[in-house]
C-alpha cells in the first residue's frame, strides 16, 4: 500500500498542520505547469492524485486512524518498509533526475519544505525564535544549515514585514512628537510673557496646547508601536536572525 508519509516526506506523528504544509509544498513541486512534455505532465498528475489521497487520509480522524493501523500491518508481515510507497518514490527520484526538475526551479526546494514545516510546528514566539539553534545543532551537512538559515531569515523578513516596517520609521516618529512637545513649550511660553499685554494670552496658549496635544495622538499610536516593532527586531536580530 501507498505510504503517505514517505509521499509527504513527514514523520507518521506529524500534526495535521504539518500534513497539510507538507501538502502545499508538495501540490507546488509537482503542479503540472512546471514541466512541458505530455508524458511528465502526466506524471505530475498523477503524483497530485496520490497527494490528495493522502491529504484526505490523514487529515481525517478515523480514515488516519484504520489507515495507521493496516500500514503497521503491512509493515510488519514484509518486516520493513515496501509497497507502493517506496516503489513511487524511487520513480520520483528517476523522474527527477531523467528531467532535471529541481522543485520548479529552486535549488533549494527540499530544504525550504524542510524550514517550512519547521516553522509550522511553531506553536509560540519563543518556539520560532529557537529554530536557529535548532537548525544549526542539526545533524545537516554545514552548507545546507547555511542555506536553511538563509531560508528561515527570509521566511522572518516576511513574517515581520509589517514589524520591520514601523521599525524603520521609529526616528520619523520621534521627530514628529519631539516637534508637537516643542510646540506645546513654545505656546506656554509666548503665551506666558504676552500676559503681561494681554490678560487671555496664556489661556489661549493652554487652549492650542491642548489642542496640539491631541491632534498629535496618531503620531504617538505610530511611536509607541515602532518602539515595540523596535523590540521585537532587535530580539530576533540577538538571537541571531539577519532581517
Amino acid at each position: 500500500m501507498m505510504d503517505y508519509y514517505q509521499l509527504l516526506e513527514v514523520a507518521e506523528t506529524a500534526s495535521i498542520e504539518v500534513i497539510r504544509a507538507a501538502y502545499k509544498a508538495g501540490v507546488k513541486k509537482y503542479h503540472p505547469d512546471n514541466f512541458t512534455s505530455e508524458q511528465d505532465k502526466a506524471r505530475a498528475t498523477e503524483q497530485l492524485k496520490l497527494l490528495n489521497e493522502a491529504l484526505e487520509t490523514l487529515t481525517d480522524e478515523n480514515r488516519r486512524a484504520q489507515y495507521d493501523e493496516e500500514l503497521a500491518e503491512e509493515k510488519n508481515f514484509f518486516g520493513r518498509d515496501t509497497g507502493r510507497g517506496n516503489t513511487q518514490n524511487a520513480k520520483g527520484g528517476q523522474w527527477q533526475a531523467e528531467t532535471g526538475y529541481d522543485g520548479g526551479g529552486n535549488n533549494n526546494y527540499d530544504l525550504t519544505t524542510h524550514v517550512e514545516v519547521l516553522i509550522v510546528r511553531c506553536k509560540n514566539e519563543e518556539e520560532y525564535l529557537g529554530l536557529r539553534d535548532m537548525i544549526l545543532k542539526g545533524n545537516a551537512m554545514e552548507t545546507e544549515k547555511i542555506q536553511m538559515l538563509s531560508i528561515l531569515d527570509e521566511f522572518t523578513k516576511v513574517r515581520l514585514r509589517k514589524e520591520l516596517d514601523d521599525a524603520s520609521n521609529l526616528e520619523h516618529y520621534r521627530d514628529e512628537v519631539k516637534s508637537t512637545r516643542w510646540g506645546i513649550v513654545f505656546y506656554l511660553v509666548i503665551g506666558y510673557f504676552l500676559t503681561n499685554i494681554w490678560d487671555w494670552t496664556f489661556l489661549a496658549a493652554i487652549i492650542l496646547c491642548i489642542i496640539a496635544y491631541f491632534g498629535s495622538k496618531e503620531d504617538r499610536e505610530n511611536l509607541a508601536r515602532s518602539e515595540q516593532a523596535a523590540k521585537l527586531i532587535a530580539v530576533y536580530r540577538l538571537q541571531g536572525f539577519k532581517i
